[in-house]
């Protein structure tokens, strides 16, 4: 299955909505396209009725709130739609475990771990239509395992030691 995963607060400002539509339209080109989304908040009730009207309860689900460490492994990629907090721990978590990401082309997040075509995509911001087509590259263009291993290059100048590092450079 091509599985993804996205997390954050179920609120508005974190464009769950679009992540979800843009599946629904993803799936007409990746049948067996899945989507997990972690978290909780005002908005659950709202995504759910959105779920419901689009009909593909079978492939997005609500999961609500996990520790997501382990997690990020059962998934092929981390798909974001959020503006605000776009340098969000997920998408370092999500590159440190080695996912490609499809994102909209916001500040800090996505054009910090995201380099375009090598272990992601950013499209451009509230573009739903482009974050579909960006997700059905993924699937069925991308070499994932040289985007994965491209992620996994791009977290290791977040590493704990690397950052010690640059921190005694800009000290000293």
């Amino acid at each position: 299955k091509h599985a993804l995963i996205s997390a954050g607060r179920l609120a508005p400002e974190k464009r769950m909505d679009q992540v979800i539509k843009a599946v629904a339209e993803a799936k007409r080109d990746v049948p067996d396209l899945s989507l997990d989304i972690y978290g909780e908040g005002g908005d659950r009730k709202n995504l759910q009725k959105l779920i419901d009207k689009l009909g593909c309860s079978d492939c997005v689900r609500l999961c609500g709130f996990r520790k997501l460490e382990e997690l990020y492994q059962e998934y092929d990629a981390y798909v974001s739609a959020s503006y605000i907090e776009t340098l969000g721990v997920t998408l370092l978590e999500a590159v440190g475990s080695g996912l490609p990401i499809v994102s909209y082309d916001m500040r800090y997040g996505a054009q910090m771990f995201i380099d375009e075509g090598e272990n992601g995509y950013k499209v451009p911001w509230e573009n739903v239509e482009e974050l579909a087509k960006a997700i059905v590259r993924l699937f069925t263009e991308a070499d994932l395992e040289a985007f994965r291993k491209h992620s996994y290059e791009k977290a290791e100048t977040h590493l704990t030691k690397e950052v010690v590092k640059k921190w005694k450079n800009l000290l000293c």
